[in-house]
């Protein structure tokens, strides 16, 4: 993906931020389209089809958190940054663990913004995609559960599961180790990086999400188990009744 092709969704209430960093970001060579309230947003994420979204948290009527659910029902996954207060942590918390893949407090530079963007999305083509000469050929099988690593498809039975790539990468690991239990430490280290600094109630955000996909009952999940005290592990004995 070249720069000219990257497409910017910006939904922040104040027009004069929505106005300078679309015009910071235009003159770099993005494609911008600026919101200031969420009553297009739905239509907007459908028709313009953004490679990444901003979103501001506080804004009146519907605020950022509310848009990231909305985009994390979403059957086609988009890459989120949260603009936050400086001082509220738990903003930033929240957002992280509503599926948000970066934030940036107020005030912020308008190069540190674009920064995060290449960022976010370096760590998005790295996740998607790699070179043919690199593509690993392994599929993992676990009873009717199938993990295709070179084309990155989930499946259970006939069912193709449409993961993110953090839920992707925690299932890879999962069905590698089966019975094996990873805590959170282990999780966020393998999954998201030894560099990120993130909280343990990400890994719980993401697990929860990710049993909704794949679970019959997420309440009483039978592929990945709770391990109390401990973490989450791959139920080595499920028995793919599926």
């Amino acid at each position: 993906m070249t720069r000219t092709e990257i497409k910017v969704l910006l939904v922040d209430d104040d027009p004069e931020i929505t106005k300078s960093i679309s015009a910071y970001l235009e003159t770099s060579g993005y494609r911008i389209t600026a919101l200031n309230s969420s009553e297009q947003f739905e239509e907007t994420l459908r028709t313009f089809d953004p490679d990444i979204i901003i979103l501001d948290i506080i804004m009146p009527r519907v605020d950022g958190f509310e848009l990231c659910r909305l985009v994390r029902r979403s059957p086609a996954y988009y890459p989120i940054i949260m603009l936050t207060s400086k001082s509220d942590v738990v903003d930033k918390v929240v957002g992280l663990e509503m599926g948000a893949d970066d934030y940036i407090s107020k005030p912020f530079s308008l190069r540190e913004l674009e920064a995060r963007i290449k960022s976010v999305l370096r760590r998005m083509r790295v996740d998607r995609h790699y070179p043919d000469d690199q593509a690993p050929s392994q599929t993992i099988f676990r009873g009717d559960i199938v993990i295709d690593l070179s084309n990155r498809i989930l499946k259970i039975g006939n069912r193709k599961i449409d993961l993110t790539p953090k839920e992707f990468e925690l299932m890879k690991l999962f069905l590698s180790n089966p019975g094996k239990a990873f805590n959170r430490d282990e999780l966020l280290e393998k999954v998201w990086g030894s560099n990120y600094k993130g909280y343990h109630r990400t890994i719980d955000s993401h697990i929860n999400r990710l049993r909704l996909k794949i679970e019959t009952n997420p309440d009483q999940p039978e592929i990945i188990s709770t391990v109390w005290g401990v973490g989450y592990k791959l139920n080595e004995d499920y028995q793919y009744k599926r």
